[in-house]
């Protein structure tokens, strides 16, 4: 390809080589309707493909939220029902997804496979330009909101999967305070609107405005094409041209995004939800936010995100200190929010009182001016450069494809007609923040657009034990009122469009239809899973030694497993708090803010954590405490001794500054119930059968929650005591015999002998047998507007072969939980797991009727009779099985679940047993699974965590119903 080539339509206007990211960037234009295209020719064979458009709310409607679900509903070419969840169970996808943001929309699919990346590539093109929504209403009205009323004498409700979506992420305080504040920070432009919809107002969207806002917005005038990795260009090209842009017949209308004048807006005041039960005292949240320039100053954006780090980097650092220690919060983030055309930085005070606004005001003011005065700490500021500088240069994205992350980072600056690669390559970036550590550069910028801000907001979010009841009152209201001035055959008429829709939603495809959709086939894929090579040995004849080789480009990646199966169910909640307070506090050499600089400037990452599991075989309870670390391979040695003294050398007698973290702690727990129910609902449900799932439950679940809520009430009493036991505690663990050491470097013997021939030794008790809680069929109320629903039970004696437990997943997963729960539940998530530790769930994720989907899962045995009375093979559901069995790693990643498969003894062997149990899983053998749901149904384990009145809906499916906070 050469500057000026035209190809299938398509000129090129630039080609630049960007080593940053080992590969070139081509920019190209369709020349007939002006699509902008990129291509990041790398070596890579995990290739990806990404449209955008830009799409600017002019209200709360959400309409761009919901044809972002509604176009992958069918479309001309492909007229199945929905392709997208065709494509999730039958495709070797490694990213499949779609995603709204606050001025754009964004239609990504990834593979390593060539013929699967081009089918996953058509469906999406065809799905944004030809859906079938634009010709069936049913499908705006099952992704976006309708009526439900299904007897004219009976009362409606809202129904629509985007409607109940954003109902449960408008019950987070975060949720609240990030909508109120774009708001009064841009009022005049589209973020001054909730591109994702507010519930209050997505129900005023008609159906007509639904489409002519896609005939608007998706055309290819409006459109940016993305290509990463190594891939026939020719072709791929040919395919976008021919196949689709070169059907339209004009360039469409030009979409702009507009700035908004600085100002500073008045403090706004809101309510949200907290529990009916909860104390509101101290519950309260102060939100300061300030825009910062343009989204191509990417060096400042930059700065900002250093200035954050040192100021609010942890709780001795020196805003948030300033807060801490006078009491007027819990905690207190800055973040910077940038992806916009106009990014803002955001200081956070959270869990305090609306009294106190005054205070918080003039104590950030005062922190911030001394700070301007006196100057950054330069040496803290380097540490934290040095951080940000590894991460950039590591780009490490775990599971997530470079690719992905390439085509949502170059948006940041293309979208706005900026340069593409500016905003994925750093330069010399770093170097030119560096050498402005002592100019001054750095208070500037907060005195400019902090102190001096001429365009700011502040909210303040107000908590409300009543909030969540006023709106269910104020919705049911509303609806009254609309029934009440319709006619009878208004009324008659919205029940005929339920019907016609539950009719449309229970249609199965035809066979015609089906033949439409592009498909891999046994033959296509592989047969052996990825093999990553793993040396074990033993140092010293006393520890294993987990040796990776793969190539780390200079980094090393180090993990200390210390195997703590000694441990009472009890001590896991403070073991869980003991590991969350490493690096955090001061140790014997270092105060707290000089660790947190060693830590910043050493290491890459720094985590301690925790993983109870089963072993595949023996089915041998196990626990390891994980310590993980990376480093540049000149701070090995230095990185090691920084790691052995935050785990040998910390103090925890500093009472106030634990207090801090346990607090934070608390609140995070708390959020998690309202944002992430689902996951512990499953955690829950599985600990009345589960020994494994017992010890999560008392290290970060509900009997933790508990305990730790104790302790917070009695604080003064039992603190004490506390602090003692994490000092045992840590002197029990980490010791000597219990380590297993994993290293990636280019040094392994240096770190191994530094990490294990000094180490303090000790005693390690016999294993402490963990008990399963007993049956239970419980409801937990949180303040939230959704639900969460789970069923579970361990189920390992039935001896079911693990790889067709994971078709049968899929099959769950993908047709009967989504067709009940999502499609005609309005939940926005399900699910169906049952993994290597033997243990099996249903799950729904932000769920309107958790009482519906307890009945779903009740009914399953008669739809796997059902499937399994059916004609043909299940090639589809082996194919996504086998993607999602042998997934798309990063180095890192792939070193961790080595390290697991370790642990819990899978071989190779094994891996390539159930990947080959996979291949040959057919009707019959799913058949044999069906004792594994009628034991699920016999042990009816349930936990449902969210809305009391829909908790209380569930009536006899639960025998207790409690609130989160109950006493």
């Amino acid at each position: 390809m050469q500057i000026n080539d035209r190809l299938h339509g398509f000129k090129v206007l630039n080609i630049r080589h960007a080593e940053e990211i080992k590969g070139d960037m081509i920019e190209m234009v369709h020349e007939k309707t002006g699509a902008r295209t990129i291509w990041l020719k790398r070596n890579d064979e995990n290739k990806t493909f990404s449209i955008a458009f830009k799409t600017t709310p002019v209200d709360d409607t959400g309409v761009f939220h919901i044809l972002e679900h509604s176009v992958l509903n069918g479309s001309t070419r492909y007229p199945v029902r929905e392709p997208f969840v065709d494509l999730l169970k039958g495709s070797l996808q490694t990213f499949l997804n779609a995603m709204t943001y606050p001025d754009k929309t964004v239609y990504p699919i990834s593979s390593r496979n060539n013929k699967d990346f081009i089918n996953l590539m058509r469906v999406y093109l065809d799905a944004v330009f030809h859906p079938l929504v634009l010709q069936n209403p049913n499908v705006f009205y099952q992704e976006g909101w309708h009526y439900e009323l299904n007897d004219v004498n009976e009362p409606a409700i809202y129904k629509g999967v985007v409607f109940n979506e954003m109902k449960g992420a408008f019950s987070s305080a975060d949720g609240v305070r990030s909508r109120v504040m774009m708001h009064s920070l841009f009022p005049d432009t589209c973020y001054g609107n909730e591109s994702g919809g507010d519930p209050e107002y997505i129900t005023d969207l008609s159906y007509q405005q639904f489409c002519d806002t896609h005939r608007k917005h998706y055309n290819p005038s409006n459109s940016y094409i993305f290509l990463d990795g190594d891939m026939d260009i020719d072709e791929i090209l040919g395919i976008i041209d021919d196949e689709y842009l070169s059907h339209y017949t004009d360039a469409g209308e030009k979409i702009r995004i507009d700035k908004q004048a600085a100002e500073t807006a008045a403090p706004v005041t809101i309510d949200y939800e907290i529990s009916p039960e909860a104390d509101p005292k101290g519950k309260a949240q102060l939100s300061y936010g300030y825009v910062v320039g343009d989204f191509n100053e990417y060096e400042k954006i930059v700065a900002f995100s250093l200035i954050a780090s040192v100021l609010c980097g942890n709780n001795e650092s020196p805003l948030k200190k300033a807060i801490l220690s006078k009491g007027l919060g819990e905690d207190i983030s800055f973040d910077v929010q940038d992806g916009i055309l106009q990014p803002f930085v955001e200081i956070d005070v959270i869990n305090s009182d609306l009294e106190k606004e005054a205070e918080v005001d003039v104590a950030i003011r005062g922190e911030l001016e001394r700070i301007v005065k006196e100057g950054i700490d330069r040496v803290e500021l380097e540490a934290v450069l040095n951080r940000k500088e590894f991460k950039a240069k590591e780009r490490e994205f775990g599971g997530t494809p470079k690719g992905l992350v390439f085509a949502l980072t170059a948006l940041d600056s293309w979208l706005y007609d900026g340069d593409p690669l500016d905003s994925i390559c750093f330069g010399d970036m770093f170097d030119r923040l560096r050498e402005k550590i002592p100019t001054g550069y750095y208070e500037g910028l907060i005195r400019e657009y902090i102190l001096e801000s001429r365009h700011s907001a502040k909210v303040l979010l107000r908590p409300s034990n009543t909030l969540g009841a006023e709106k269910a009152e104020k919705e049911k209201a509303k609806l009254a009122a609309i029934l009440e001035k319709m006619s009878a055959e208004e009324k008659e008429a919205l029940v005929k469009l339920n019907q016609d829709l539950q009719v449309w939603q229970a249609q199965e495809d035809t066979p015609e239809q089906k033949a439409t959709l592009p498909a891999l086939h046994l033959e296509d894929l592989k047969k052996t899973p990825t093999e990553y090579p793993l040396e074990v040995c033993v140092h010293g004849g006393k520890n294993t030694v987990l040796k990776h080789n793969e190539d780390t480009e200079g980094i090393s990646y180090v993990s200390l497993m210390a195997e703590v199966n000694d441990l009472e169910l009890e001590e896991h909640t403070v073991l869980l708090q003991m590991l969350s307070y490493l690096g955090k506090l001061r140790t014997k050499r270092h105060d707290t803010l000089s660790l947190n600089r060693e830590i910043r400037s050493l290491l890459g990452d720094f985590n301690a954590g925790f993983s109870p599991m089963k072993t595949y075989h023996s089915r041998e309870l196990r626990s390891f405490v994980n310590v993980t670390w990376s480093s540049l391979h000149r701070n090995d040695a230095a990185g090691v001794d920084l790691v052995k003294e935050i785990l040998y050398e910390t103090e925890f007698t500093d009472k106030q500054a634990i207090r801090d973290i346990f607090k934070q702690n608390l609140f995070g727990l708390e959020q998690a119930y309202i944002n992430a129910g689902h996951s512990l609902a499953v955690q829950r449900s599985l600990s009345y059968t589960s020994p494994l799932a017992a010890i999560s439950e008392y290290s970060s679940g509900y009997e933790a929650y508990r305990a730790l809520k104790k302790l917070d009430d009695n604080w003064e009493e039992l603190s004490d005591g506390f602090l003692a036991k994490l000092q045992e505690l840590k002197k029990k663990i980490f010791i000597r015999e219990r380590y297993t050491v994993s290293v990636a470097s280019e040094d392994k013997p240096a770190i191994v002998k530094a990490l294990l021939d000094d180490a303090p030794e000790g005693e390690v008790k016999e294993a402490v047998e963990k008990k399963a809680l007993g049956h239970k069929r419980e409801g937990i109320c949180v303040p939230a507007n959704i639900s969460y629903a789970a069923k579970s039970s361990q189920v390992e004696e039935l001896q079911m072969d693990q790889g067709v437990m994971y078709v049968v997943a899929n099959i769950l997963t993908y047709d009967y939980l989504w067709n009940n729960i999502r499609v005609k539940g309005g939940a926005y998530g399900c699910g169906f797991r049952c993994g290597l530790n033997k243990a099996a769930s249903f799950y729904s994720y932000r769920d309107p009727s958790p009482s519906n989907s307890l009945r779903v899962y009740q009914e399953v045995t008669d739809y796997l009779k059902e499937f399994c009375g059916r004609e043909g093979d299940v090639e589809n559901y082996i194919v996504g099985t086998t993607g999602d069995y042998d997934p798309l790693l990063s180095t890192r990643a792939a070193i961790r679940s080595v390290d697991l498969e370790y642990l819990m003894g899978i071989s190779y062997e094994d891996k390539t047993a159930i990947l080959q149990a996979i291949l040959d899983t057919d009707r019959e053998k799913i058949r044999k699974t069906l004792s594994l749901f009628e034991k699920l149904n016999e042990d009816d384990n349930v936990c449902v965590i969210g809305n009391r009145a829909a908790i209380e809906a569930c009536g006899e499916k639960l025998d207790e119903i409690f609130d989160l906070n109950r006493k």
